[in-house]
């Protein structure tokens, strides 16, 4: 999870998840993209954002689900998301989104 430092930690997303499942969330609070990947198999990760070109996951082949190894997401307001997203780490990755759900969560 990639966190955008001004982000205040009271609306933040991510703390929940890593209180969850403390070693398999990883989060990097900075304005610079780590590098995400160890090889260049672009398979393996996955960005979790409602992009243009993002597939529902519900649209993904057994064999796509399979080989995702990493799942990123972006804990920002939208403008600092954009800044994000012009990222060369970032914008090579395979874009997934969910399908719009109701949800008593106070955070879309």
């Amino acid at each position: 999870m990639i966190s955008h430092p001004k982000e205040k930690t009271s609306k933040s997303s991510i703390l929940p998840a890593k209180l969850v499942a403390p070693d398999d969330v990883e989060i990097f609070c900075t304005t610079e993209v780590p590098v995400l990947r160890d090889n260049d198999n672009y398979d393996e990760v996955v960005l979790l954002f409602p992009g243009d070109s993002a597939k529902q996951v519900t649209d993904l082949t057994i064999e796509e689900l399979k080989a995702i190894k990493k799942v990123v997401l972006i804990d920002s307001t939208w403008s600092q998301t954009r800044m994000y997203m012009n990222d060369e780490n970032l914008s090579k990755l395979k874009m997934v989104k969910i399908q719009t759900e109701k949800t008593v969560f106070w955070r879309y």
